[in-house]
C-alpha cells in the first residue's frame, strides 16, 4: 500500500509541474497578445504623422516633402509580418482563440509589397520578413497535428530561425521606420512653430508655442511607447531563444524564474502602447 501511495504521489507531482509548465507559456502568449495589436496602432499613427509633417510645410518653412503614400503598401505588408509572429506564440501556448484564418494568405507577395513601398529596403531585411511565411506554417501545422506539451521542444527548435529573423525585422525596420515618421512630424512643427513666431502677434505667437509644447510633449510619449514596443519583441526573441535552449528539459523553477518577468514586461509595454496610442 506504501509502494502505492508512493507512486501515486510521484504521478500527481509529475502532472504538477506539467500544469505549471503549459499554464506558464500560456501566460506569456496571453501577454504577447497585447503586444500583437500595438504594431497596428504605431502604424496608424505614423501615416497620419507623416501627412501632419507635411502640412508644416510652407513658403516660410522650406523642408522635403515626405512620401506618405508608401504606407499604403507597407502598412499592410508589415502587419502580416507582425501577425504571422504572434499568432506563431499564440499557437505555441495553445491559445485556441488565435485567428490563423488569415495568416498566411500575403506572404506571396510580402517581398514585392516590402520592396513597392519602400525601393531602398535591403535584401536582407526582406529576407528576415520573409521568414514569417515559416511561421504562418508553423501554426497551421500546430492545429492542424493538434497540441501536445511534449512537442513543444520540438516546435520551438524548429522555428527558433524564424522568430529571430521576424523579431529583428519588426524591431530595427518596422519600429524603426514608424518612429522615424513621428521624429519627422516633430521635427517639422518645432521648425515651423519657430519661424512662425511673430513679435507683432504676441497673443497668436503664445497660443502656438502653447500648441507646439502640447505636442511635443504627446509626441514624447509616442516615441517612448514605441521604445516599449522595440522592447517587447526584443523580449519574445530573447524568451524564445532561452526556451530552445533547453531542449525541452524544463522544470517549474526555470519556468518561473525566466517566463515570469518577461510576462511581466509585455504586459506594461502592452499598457504603455494603449496609452500613447
Amino acid at each position: 500500500m506504501r509502494v502505492r501511495s508512493t507512486v501515486v504521489a510521484a504521478v500527481l507531482a509529475i502532472a504538477a509541474v506539467r500544469c505549471v509548465d503549459l499554464s506558464l507559456v500560456t501566460q506569456f502568449a496571453e501577454a504577447s497578445r497585447g503586444v500583437a495589436v500595438a504594431l497596428p496602432r504605431i502604424a496608424q499613427q505614423a501615416s497620419a504623422a507623416c501627412l501632419r509633417a507635411n502640412g508644416f510645410i510652407n513658403d516660410a518653412n522650406h523642408v522635403d516633402s515626405l512620401p506618405c503614400g508608401a504606407y499604403a503598401t507597407l502598412n499592410p505588408a508589415i502587419d502580416e509580418v507582425n501577425s504571422a509572429l504572434f499568432a506563431y506564440i499564440a499557437a505555441l501556448g495553445k491559445l485556441a482563440s488565435a485567428d490563423i484564418s488569415k495568416t498566411g494568405s500575403g506572404f506571396d507577395n510580402l517581398s514585392a509589397d516590402l520592396t513597392k513601398g519602400d525601393p531602398k529596403i535591403s535584401a536582407a531585411t526582406v529576407g528576415k520578413a520573409s521568414a514569417a511565411g515559416g511561421l504562418a506554417k508553423a501554426v497551421t501545422n500546430i492545429w492542424a497535428n493538434g497540441y501536445r506539451q511534449k512537442e513543444v521542444a520540438t516546435i520551438i527548435a524548429h522555428n527558433d530561425s524564424a522568430v529571430q529573423a521576424v523579431t529583428s525585422f519588426l524591431t530595427e525596420y518596422a519600429a524603426g521606420k514608424y518612429r522615424q515618421s513621428i521624429e519627422d512630424q516633430l521635427r517639422y512643427e518645432r521648425s515651423y512653430c519657430g519661424i512662425m513666431k511673430s513679435d507683432r502677434e504676441p497673443l497668436a505667437s503664445d497660443l502656438l508655442a502653447r500648441t507646439c509644447a502640447a505636442d511635443s510633449v504627446q509626441t514624447e510619449v509616442q516615441l517612448e511607447a514605441i521604445d516599449a514596443y522595440r522592447r517587447a519583441i526584443d523580449t519574445i526573441a530573447v524568451t524564445h531563444a532561452k526556451l530552445n535552449s533547453r531542449h525541452g528539459k524544463f522544470d517549474a523553477k526555470w519556468l518561473v524564474a525566466n517566463l515570469g518577468p518577461p510576462i511581466g514586461s509585455l504586459v506594461n509595454a502592452a499598457a504603455s502602447v494603449k496609452k500613447a496610442f
